[in-house]
């Protein structure tokens, strides 16, 4: 289970529902929220190779979607995240977007024929 360290619990839950997670357990103190999503998936990245620069050890924060990216681009819109955009990358297109406290966060669609 990923874990992301936030300043707002709040906030990042309302964001992440967002993105379709649900709450799943949260604590009494609102310190922990457990957001449940349809699967999980661990992606392995060569460092040396990728669009932004990364350092080894380094983690993204990464979905993949089960609809159309524009939908989600434009409920984050309506939502208050104006920087939500979507671009065309050699695995496929992606939604990126900061999170509640900066943090980067990527929302995929995989063409699964562009890998060999």
């Amino acid at each position: 289970m990923p874990i992301v360290f936030v300043a707002d619990v709040a906030a990042a839950r309302e964001f992440f529902a967002v993105l379709g997670l649900r709450t799943d357990v949260s604590g009494r103190d609102g310190r922990w929220v457990e957001l449940a999503a349809a699967g999980g998936v661990l992606g392995v990245h060569d460092v040396a190779h990728t669009d932004e620069p990364r350092r080894p050890g380094e983690c993204a924060l990464s979905f993949v979607a089960d609809e159309p990216l524009e939908a989600v681009r434009d409920r984050l819109h309506a939502a208050g995240h104006p920087d939500a955009h979507i671009l065309d990358e050699g695995y496929g297109r992606s939604l990126r977007v900061a999170g509640p406290d900066g943090a980067a966060v990527q929302v995929v669609e995989h063409d699964r024929t562009l890998y060999t």
